[in-house]
């Protein structure tokens, strides 16, 4: 492949390369500053963009890296495969890519095929770094503030990459959905991030910028045509290329744009002087950005770029923009060992908390990490146990008590393990010592799960203590376990009950409903509930009462040959004037005597508090 050290474009050409190196780049900023104040001048202000759900987020891959990383995989032009020669003048420009149709403004204008020189051509196609080698033919726009190359899909697509190399000032990267412009960035956006030349203490002078996976990479690495480093992660400052030393001044990174929910592209418009990009890569999937990846913005709306946590957490998530209130993107990251517990703009979880799938107004812009717990039995927070990947929170509320004192150790210092899993927002947790009582910890809970350890006090004199661990749900409902501990001379542990951590299987709490074995779930019961239940207990056993001393005393006589009171209640009652001639309800029985009356009673205050005792059942 003929290899060119891109000589002069054209007599009007102010891409002249020179070992003084000064001419080139003033000509390039010079440009690019007037295609600026241009497009300025022509739009007015900023395009207001359609309001759609979902975004756009831009993100850079690490030093060094080409090409896209993606699953599946998109579609790349590299640009290595065009009809005729490279040059280093204008060609006339395709019309049939692999990525789709292109069309060029003004049309007068040529394209610029080039080979690999100081400012393009890219070593690689993959997402490893790459370093040294030939490089290879790159694309561009042709030396006019005026310039643009416009690239139509044949369908919609989720994902655009490529590599920029060079960048110039005004030079501007816009995506259409059809007609519409949806969003659009420009070197500016790279200026602010990376600086707006190389650190003058290289590499990390101007510090470094950080992956969604949690690896700094030093600001410095992203100066520099890849192939003048000699190694990754480069040791010094990049080399000349072909005798060119100038590229060492210019931002080379690869591009990713996600396009998430209903967004969607239709082509995307590369303009301003000198645009020299190469690995220009598509996908009509939609795609989660790679951990390698480095957050920039959010293209539309206000962004929440959502970060892991945790350095051994594994996953990805893609940052979520919106302009409008939302809800959380469901959490995919995942811990071994832990579980999820909402996100929080401190990584040490003393800023503001978010729970998952909550609400938030997409007013300001936000960084979200994820907040993790150990799941119970998982090697206590360890990565290396428990189950391989997060779990998810139960549907109901459950706690866990562990008591780490053995006997024969000291009281003092030993330590209570406490954790809830599901726990509602302002339920209150508290551990307690019985007796006397002594409160140990209280809390209340932001919402999710929670793992706490509290330490027995000093000075507990002999004799037997109850630790309680109880949680009040905003319910009125009350979680509680308990575990006895008895401390002898010198405040040394004697024994311990049975330590066991819910009541469920083996190393998972025990939901609110399981926890007979280790503790209580109580409910505040109504006032009406109380008194039915002793009121209605109590009026049974006197109705009986009475049922067997009508019974015994029924129809008989006194000494004096009088009808007793008891024969008296227990004669039908019959009003006078009212025919009371035998009939068939009579013979059926429908005339009752007081003490048939007292039992019909019974059975039907039995049958009331049968009910009532199913309700409170129900009811907790």
């Amino acid at each position: 492949m003929p290899r060119s050290n891109e000589a002069l474009a054209g007599p009007t050409t102010s891409r002249l390369k020179s070992r003084s190196g000064g001419l080139r780049r003033s000509a390039r900023r010079i440009a690019g500053i007037s295609a600026t104040l241009i497009a300025a001048l022509a739009v007015g202000v900023a395009p207001a963009y359609a309001s759609t759900s979902g975004g756009i987020a831009l993100y850079l891959s690490g030093p060094l890296v080409h090409g896209a990383e993606l699953s599946p995989a998109g579609t790349t032009e590299t640009f290595d495969s065009l009809g005729g020669s490279p040059t280093s003048g204008g060609i006339d420009c395709p019309t049939a890519l692999a990525i789709g149709t292109l069309s060029v403004a003004p049309a007068s204008t040529d394209c610029q095929y080039r080979a690999a020189g100081m400012y393009g051509g890219a070593t690689a196609t993959t997402s490893t770094p790459a370093f040294g080698g030939p490089g290879s033919n790159y694309f561009g726009t042709s030396p006019s503030p005026s310039a643009a190359l416009t690239f139509a899909f044949p369908s919609p697509v989720k994902y655009v990459g490529f590599w920029w190399s060079g960048g110039n000032l005004g030079n501007v990267v816009t995506f259409y959905n059809g007609a519409t412009e949806i969003a659009s960035f420009d070197t500016v956006d790279l200026t602010n991030l990376l600086g707006a030349s190389p650190p003058s203490s290289w590499p990390s002078g101007n510090g470094s910028v950080t992956s969604t996976g949690g690896t700094a990479y030093p600001k410095g690495h992203f100066f520099g045509n890849p192939r003048g480093f000699a190694e990754y992660p480069p040791t010094a400052v990049a080399v000349s290329i072909d005798g060119f030393s100038e590229h060492t001044g210019y931002i080379n990174v690869y591009l990713n744009l996600f396009l998430t929910g209903d967004q969607q592209a239709t082509s995307v418009k590369f303009s301003g002087n000198g645009f020299e990009f190469d690995n220009l890569t598509t996908s009509t999937s939609t795609q989660t950005p790679a951990s390698s990846l480095v957050f920039v913005r959010g293209l539309i709306g206000r962004t929440v770029q959502f970060l892991s946590g945790a350095s051994d957490a594994t996953g990805s998530m893609v940052a979520q923009s919106s302009t409008a209130a939302a809800n959380l993107s469901a959490n995919s990251f995942a811990r071994a060992g832990h579980v999820f517990n909402g996100w929080n703009t401190a990584q040490d979880g003393t800023g503001t908390p978010y729970a998952a799938g909550a609400s938030y107004d997409f007013v300001a812009d936000r960084t979200l990490y994820a907040q993790w717990v150990a799941a119970p039995g998982g090697g206590g927070g360890s990565s290396s146990g428990g189950a391989a990947a997060s779990a998810e929170l139960p549907a109901e509320p459950q706690i866990a008590l562990d008591f780490r004192g053995r006997a024969g150790q000291p009281s003092e210092g030993a330590v209570v393990d406490v954790s809830g899993l599901s726990v509602p927002a302002g339920s209150v947790a508290t551990v307690s010592l019985f007796a006397p009582e002594v409160k140990l910890f209280e809390e209340v809970s932001t919402g999710g799960a929670f793992e706490r350890a509290v330490a027995l006090p000093a000075g507990l004199a002999p004799g037997s203590y109850t630790v309680v661990y109880q949680v009040l749900l905003p319910s009125g409902e009350v979680l509680a376990l308990n575990v006895v501990v008895d401390i002898g001379d010198g405040g040394v542990i004697t024994s311990v009950s049975e330590n066991i951590v819910g009541s469920g299987p083996a190393g998972v709490p025990g939901a609110k409903t399981e926890l007979s074995y280790t503790g209580v779930r109580s409910s505040s019961l109504p006032w009406w509930a109380i008194i039915t239940i002793f009121g209605g207990l109590m009026l049974i056993v006197y109705s009986r009462r009475a049922v067997k001393m009508a019974e015994a005393f029924d129809a008989r006589l006194d000494e004096n040959g009088y009808r007793t009171p008891w024969e008296i209640l227990s004669t039908p009652i019959r009003v006078p004037g009212i025919d009371y001639s035998p009939g068939p309800l009579d013979v059926a029985g429908s005339s009752q005597s007081l003490g048939e009356a007292v039992r019909g009673l019974d059975v039907a205050l039995s049958l009331i508090l049968a009910s009532q005792i199913a309700r409170l059942r129900t009811h907790a």
